[in-house]
């Protein structure tokens, strides 16, 4: 009940959130609760892979220039969304 009450509170707002856990701890699923109980909802939902990031070290991903220039960057299509990583 607790878990479910602190998701509607920030489903409830337009605040960051951080969502601190283990790895394969359920943060996703709270990320992924929280959006379909905001406003946006109807937005995009974009999940990067932190490990992979910081492995590659080179941020593709979330840079604007990805692919050439051609394509949106993951951190473009979350625009007005949720994005997490």
């Amino acid at each position: 009940r607790q878990l479910r009450a602190l998701i509607a509170s920030a489903a409830e707002g337009d605040e960051p959130v951080l969502i601190k856990s283990a790895s394969d701890c359920g943060a996703e699923a709270v990320a992924r609760a929280i959006h379909a109980g905001s406003a946006r909802r109807d937005q995009p939902f974009i999940v990067i892979d932190g490990l992979r990031l910081a492995a590659s070290g080179s941020g593709v991903e979330a840079a604007p220039f990805a692919r050439g220039g051609q394509a949106p960057s993951r951190l473009e299509l979350a625009d007005g969304g949720i994005l997490y990583i």
